[in-house]
């Protein structure tokens, strides 16, 4: 059938009228067959239209009761090989249009609604993998306000909505007229709104929001009953929320900061904990979740990690920042300060010490073990790492030290090959506050102990020992120096011989000086800290003749050569690099007298005997001619420190290198 629309100017082109009567059949039944047709079952075209009401006018009136799609597609689709079907297809090609125009692919509106009917623009049904995939955007429409005041505003017909409340506080409670799966965005125009979030339809938390904010903007998903919170975008920054909390149901009326643990008669459930070390505690029933997973129509938002207020008692002890928290004895639902091995929820971020209260838990059920713990301590402090590496003695070392020792050690090392414990002390603090016994402890560089040190074993000290209380020893091996720290009020090199020249201050010496009080054990430049070494080893030189005696020379060298009438003795040296310090001021041997005998009375001759050395005055020859004087013995130490010169002659094997040169023979004198 062909109709030419230019011979018709009024009318209907085709009109088809069924009447009142009940019909079986289609008004139209068009049938394209088995096969792909070449045709199109239905074309409308038009290359220039000013129609106004559209080119397909569908105007359906239904009778009462009765059941109707205005426009019904049914396809059962055949096999496809990589084909696309689509049951409706519109494309439509636009233009450089003028003016504020609008153009809709399809538009539903609803020109009298129905308060009794539930009213869907778009309803999409099960089995579809995306019930709406869109490229571009999608909107949730146009935003409404909110009837003012009220506590239980509708919201039907909208899914972005701003309230404009006056009243302070307007608490809602409820938003009326919803669907089930309607998902509501409500912003805040003002700063009186306050959502209630315990005895409403609003599930908001285990506390009222009563910190809202113009500008917050809140997320809610419709069940049916209740009106989940999903996301509060909180632009005044007051949102403390800072757990991790899920739902769970309970047969028990919760609160927040309650203590609970898996209800074994209602699987998936939970319980406020009821007995002391509970081994089923779980969490904390949130005050205010940063976030909340789950099935929100399990009502009870359950903290299991982050930060949240908890119920505590002090039945087991003050409880202190720090402290692990377990089930009371003697509150259900509260935590108390956990002294034994057993499970925890957490661990205590503030002090508390009164009866009964909160405080700030960073909740965490696991099992503790405060022995274990104080082990493990004793463990990093030593640098042991694990149990496995521990013999007999070294437990013992752990059980002695006291449970508030502490360590900021990086990084520690175990025990050397010899069984001692190694402690890099450069990057290592260890502080103990009790009694630290090991059999061998090696430090290999500055140790310092402020009270007294007690080594049972070998303490090895391969860098510098510094004692600011009592010191004492029965005998004391050095393989270092004993040292004073002072300033150096000239540029020093290691070894040089420093004498007093302020207080606390030292340069070196510029020739034999009473004042030598020791040994650059460093270079040091003026103005900075030198430690004077006074005892023990010395080293830094070069050429040293090993066993020879060193003083003090010109210009404060050091020379195997006394010089001056009062030489200065610094050392013997051990090697070619080290010398033993070893300071005591030695007298030079005096000049022998001058005896003219042309005028000498000659009476009897007195003569020493070198073999006796006693200087008696013993008569051994009457007419012997007088001898030749000998020469004096070397004073020892003793004898410049200490007040006689009459002491024995150097034994120990020296060279007469070492041995201070006599200038001129020395003879006994003649009475």
């Amino acid at each position: 059938m062909q109709v030419d629309a230019n011979t018709i100017s009024s009318g209907n082109l085709i009109d088809l009228n069924l009447g009142a009567i009940a019909h079986t059949g289609d008004a139209i039944n068009i049938a394209l067959g088995a096969s792909a047709p070449a045709a199109q079952a239905l074309v409308v075209s038009s290359t220039s239209s000013t129609s106004t009401d559209g080119i397909i006018d569908l105007n359906i009136n239904t009778a009462a009761d009765q059941s109707a799609d205005i426009i019904d597609i049914t396809s059962t689709l055949g096999i496809m090989d990589s084909e696309t079907f689509q049951a409706i297809d519109i494309n439509i090609t636009g233009n450089n249009h003028t003016g504020a125009n609008t153009i809709n692919g399809i538009a539903v509106d609803l020109t009298t609604p129905d308060p009794q009917a539930t009213e869907i623009g778009v309803n999409v049904g099960d089995n579809w993998d995306l019930g709406i995939s869109s490229t571009s955007g999608i909107g949730i429409g146009a935003q409404k306000t909110l009837t003012a005041d009220s506590t239980t505003p509708t919201v039907a017909g909208t899914s972005h909505a701003i309230t404009g409340n006056a009243a302070s506080p307007t608490l809602i409670s409820n938003f009326t007229n919803g669907t089930n799966g309607q998902v509501l965005v409500v912003e805040l125009g003002d700063a009186v709104t306050d959502f209630d979030c315990t005895a409403s339809n609003i599930a908001c938390g285990g506390a009222d929001i009563t910190t809202g904010a113009a500008g917050d903007i809140f997320t809610f998903v419709y069940d049916g009953t209740n009106w989940n919170m999903v996301q509060w975008m909180d632009v005044s920054a007051t949102q403390t929320g800072a757990d991790v909390a899920e739902y769970f149901g309970s047969t028990e009326t919760l609160e927040p900061g309650d203590v609970v643990s898996a209800d074994v008669a209602n699987p998936e459930y939970v319980r406020k904990s009821s007995q002391a070390y509970d081994s089923r505690l779980l969490g904390v029933v949130s005050t205010l979740p940063g976030l909340v997973i789950g099935d929100p129509n399990d009502l009870n938002q359950i903290a299991l990690t982050g930060r949240v207020p908890v119920k505590v008692t002090n039945e087991n002890g003050v409880i202190k920042a720090g402290d692990y928290l377990t089930s009371s004895a003697t509150k259900t639902g509260y935590a108390m300060r956990a002294t034994k091995a057993g499970a925890v929820v957490g661990m205590a971020l503030a002090d508390f010490d009164g009866q009964e209260g909160t405080v700030v838990v960073f909740v965490k059920a696991t099992w503790f073990d405060p022995v274990a713990e104080q082990k493990r301590a004793v463990l990093a402090a030593l640098g042991l790492g694990s149990w496995s590496v521990l013999s007999a003695s070294t437990e013992a070392v752990s059980d002695t030290v006291s449970e508030t020792a502490s360590t900021g050690a990086s990084s520690l090392v175990g025990p050397a090959a010899d069984g001692s414990l190694g402690v890099l002390a450069e990057e290592v603090d260890l502080l103990v506050h009790g009694l630290l016994t090991a059999n061998n402890l090696r430090v290999t560089t500055a140790a310092e102990f402020a009270g007294t040190l007690v080594v049972k074993g070998l303490a090895t000290f391969e860098g510098d020992l510094v004692v600011k209380g009592a010191f004492s020893t029965g005998s004391l091996d050095l393989s270092g120096a004993l040292t004073k720290t002072m300033t150096a009020a000239s540029d020093l090199s290691a070894g040089d011989p420093v004498v007093v020249t302020g207080a606390n201050t030292v340069a070196r010496a510029g020739g034999p000086d009473a004042r030598v009080v020791g040994l650059a054990a460093h270079s040091a430049g003026a103005g900075s800290s030198v430690r004077v070494a006074v005892a023990g080893t010395v080293g830094g030189y070069s050429g040293l003749a090993t066993g020879s005696r060193y003083y003090v020379g010109s210009g404060g060298v050091v020379t195997t050569a006394p010089g001056g009438d009062r030489a200065v003795h610094i050392g013997i040296a051990i090697s070619g690099s080290e010398m033993i310090v070893q300071l005591f001021e030695a007298a030079s041997p005096p000049a022998p007298p001058v005896v003219d005998t042309a005028t000498v009375d000659q009476g009897p001759t007195v003569t020493v005997d070198e073999g006796s050395g006693n200087g008696s005055g013993e008569d051994t020859s009457s007419s012997a001619p007088e001898s030749a004087p000998a020469p004096s013995p070397e004073p020892s130490p003793e004898a410049v420190l200490g007040e006689s010169t009459s002491q024995p002659s150097d034994t120990s094997g020296a060279s007469d290198a070492d041995q201070a040169p006599a200038e001129s023979p020395a003879s006994s004198p003649t009475p």
